[in-house]
């Protein structure tokens, strides 16, 4: 009947029909075929159970990487706690001029291992998910206040601040959203033009906030732009500075994903755009 007819060719996987008479030669010509269809799909199959396997296999690798980097992190953080630790009672002792400069130079790098720890940990911490996010209502001004030391830097190159703030309400993690607003400006300053302009603009799209961050200087090329997102990415004429750790962007994008909010970095007219909304 019917559904014979329908069951046979659903459950068979026809490859192809044909009606009689036929001659052998076409016959065979067509088994040929289908045994190599067959064979074909089954080969996809293979090598698709292998790539799944493979996948796994990186899954489990990756995750094994970023528990090992959480854990030297924290095993560096102990040693480093004590070199700074000395550098500061170094600096209370009798030290000639010589041994001041020494001193500086320990304590000045020793802090700068401890930033490169801290911002290695928290970009891990974000893809692990183990970051602590506390939501809270907030003014607008209290995310938009810069502080002393982006000032000092924005005063040095003659940078004029522009900013546009609502006066309205927030809710978000005051503190994780400081951050990311504070390092987006420290970059836009190290990339600005001097004498030149930096905006800062908050608006509300549909759902929630977003901050935009803009300077006026060099744009990025589109090479480099799909790239600095990435932890420890450096392009020296890109970012126009010949010291840091490529961590920057990372953090902030790891911050704002542990938020469930998303980081956008395009090129203006007249230099560069960085955004964050949440």
């Amino acid at each position: 009947d019917m559904k014979a007819v329908v069951d046979a060719i659903n459950k068979g996987h026809i490859y192809n029909y044909i009606a009689k008479p036929w001659e052998p030669f076409d016959l065979e010509n067509l088994i040929d075929k289908a045994a190599e269809r067959f064979h074909l799909a089954e080969d996809l199959r293979r090598t698709n159970r292998q790539l799944q396997v493979a996948l796994e296999d990186l899954k489990t690798l990756d995750a094994a990487k970023t528990q090992f980097m959480l854990l030297i992190n924290h095993e560096l953080k102990t040693p480093l706690t004590a070199i700074l630790s000395f550098s500061e009672l170094l600096k209370e002792s009798s030290l000639s001029d010589e041994q001041i400069i020494f001193q500086k130079r320990i304590h000045q790098n020793a802090e700068r291992l401890k930033k490169l720890i801290e911002d290695t940990l928290l970009i891990m911490k974000g893809q692990l998910g183990q970051l602590n996010v506390h939501r809270e209502s907030f003014e607008s001004k209290s995310l938009l206040q810069m502080n002393h030391d982006l000032l000092r830097k924005a005063q040095v190159k003659n940078l004029r601040w522009k900013v546009e703030d609502p006066g309205r309400s927030l809710k978000a993690d005051l503190v994780l959203s400081t951050q990311i607003l504070h390092r987006l400006v420290d970059n836009a300053i190290k990339n600005a033009t001097e004498n030149s302009e930096l905006h800062i603009r908050l608006d509300f799209p549909e759902n929630g906030f977003r901050v935009l961050v803009r300077n006026q200087g060099p744009c990025i090329d589109s090479g480099t732009l799909r790239k600095i997102q990435s932890p420890f990415y450096i392009d020296e004429e890109a970012m126009h500075h010949s010291a840091g750790t490529g961590l920057g962007l990372s953090v902030c994008k790891a911050l704002i994903q542990a938020m469930g909010g998303q980081l956008q970095i395009e090129n203006m007219s007249d230099g560069v755009q960085a955004s964050f909304q949440i």
